[in-house]
């Protein structure tokens, strides 16, 4: 159900990489793409007349099928739920940044196909008590706002800093999230392009990833 969401791509690429990006235009046309001047200019004049944000990356890659307009109803009706997190589920028993094992919390399901749930997030275990996260995650606009509007961020990191930073405000109001019961949403990280931190990552090269990418090659 694409035809529920604007998408935007903003984006910000070296010399040598601009001529890719044009045939991704090309490519998915239905897409708005949006050369980044100021980051944070950018992503509030995109999301601040929505109602619903969903956040992804550019190494993010969907395992499975979902429903924009089912998890964003699913979020509207659960007003103790900070958000929906595709990221997350039963199945997620690893967390990648610190390389070990992670608890799973006590998720209370729903009945409905595919099985979503929701769980506490202020006393969950490693990527379970991270609620605020730019991945693969829906978010109302109102409860992001009013820190995104006045905290200074320049790019993707620095903005999950932001949001990490202020999650105590919604311990109370909403200490939950929503997840499917299976995960349909992994972030691949093969390299780094960012100097903002040391995040733990593969080390294959984007001059590589680009000559595959020219010479024709997507991900399935």
């Amino acid at each position: 159900d694409i035809q529920y969401s604007d998408m935007c791509v903003i984006y910000k690429s070296d010399v040598q990489h601009k001529e890719s990006y044009e045939t991704l235009k090309k490519e998915y046309n239905y897409v708005k793409f949006i050369e980044e001047k100021n980051f944070k200019n950018d992503l509030l004049s995109i999301i601040s007349d929505r109602s619903l944000v969903f956040f992804v990356v550019d190494d993010t890659i969907f395992t499975d099928c979902f429903s924009l307009r089912d998890i964003s109803l699913t979020l509207l009706c659960e007003k103790d739920c900070l958000g929906f997190s595709l990221r997350l589920g039963s199945n997620t028993n690893w967390c990648y940044p610190f390389n070990c094992n992670q608890n799973i919390p006590e998720i209370t399901y729903f009945n409905s196909l595919p099985v979503c749930g929701k769980y506490c997030w202020t006393n969950a275990h490693l990527d379970f008590s991270y609620p605020l996260e730019v991945s693969s995650s829906l978010y109302r606009v109102k409860d992001l706002l009013p820190f995104l509007q006045v905290c200074q961020y320049a790019n993707p990191n620095a903005l999950e800093a932001i949001m990490l930073s202020n999650v105590g405000r919604f311990s109370q109001s909403k200490p939950n999230l929503l997840c499917f019961e299976k995960s349909v949403a992994f972030s691949n990280p093969i390299n780094k392009v960012q100097q903002y931190n040391n995040n733990r990552s593969e080390n294959i090269s984007s001059d590589y990833l680009l000559q595959e990418f020219q010479n024709g090659k997507r991900i399935d």
